[in-house]
């Protein structure tokens, strides 16, 4: 893995080359497994991952390799071994430090590079813990923070509502779309009827012109008969 850790090994040609992953040379860091035919192959999870992205194989054996078949190293032994590893730190050169620990130190370290507490309300300084207190001091941004905080707590809060109103508004609008459509169908089923209706108008018309012209068939046999009676 990178160096990016804030400490280096202390006598590294000493340390077991069992322990060190062959892409970058260095003791494993968050060691896994590679589901290889031919041998179990150890990395660094970050490194084989990065390797899998350019080339989708164990650098090993050349084996096709995805990140579904990593699988992590649980057995205590080589961790144990690895969180032994001494270090040194790289912020106030404190040396004899386990690697397992280290995470630790860095919390406490004086010279580990640390952000002001402001920084979340965009103070830019960055420097040395031993010289926060010193910076505090003169930091236009720390008085502020109460206020600042308030503020930003108030537009939460605001946002938090404006989110509540478009969920009830979406809820709204759903109800709405659902009465539009049952007044559709309403206005369908009501379409339907008045088309019915209509038809039925036409046949009962249909029927009454039907009866005219048997009353007037009648009477007309009725005149012939009094004619011939």
């Amino acid at each position: 893995m990178a160096d990016n850790t804030g400490y280096e090994y202390m006598n590294e040609e000493s340390i077991n080359e069992r322990l060190k992953c062959s892409i970058c040379t260095k003791p494993f860091i968050d060691p896994v497994s590679a589901k290889c035919n031919v041998k179990k192959h150890i990395f660094c999870r970050h490194c084989i991952e990065e390797w899998i992205k350019r080339n989708p194989s164990c650098p090993m054996c050349r084996q096709n390799l995805r990140t579904n078949d990593l699988t992590p190293i649980t057995d205590s032994v080589p961790i144990d071994m690895l969180d032994r590893i001494l270090v040194k730190c790289l912020s106030c050169k404190q040396a004899g430090l386990e690697r397992g620990s280290f995470n630790d130190h860095n919390k406490m370290c004086p010279k580990a590079n640390i952000k002001c507490l402001s920084s979340d309300i965009r103070c830019p300084w960055t420097g040395a813990r031993d010289e926060l207190d010193k910076h505090l001091k003169t930091c236009i941004f720390n008085p502020l923070r109460p206020l600042i905080t308030e503020l930003i707590n108030d537009n939460q809060q605001l946002k938090n509502q404006v989110n509540q109103q478009q969920t009830q508004t979406g809820r709204l609008q759903n109800d709405i779309q659902q009465l539009e459509d049952q007044v559709n169908q309403q206005q369908t089923q009501i379409g339907g009827v008045k088309d019915d209706n209509q038809q039925l108008k036409g046949q009962v018309n249909q029927q009454q012109t039907q009866i005219r012209q048997l009353q007037d068939e009648n009477q007309q046999l009725k005149n012939q008969t009094g004619q011939l009676e």
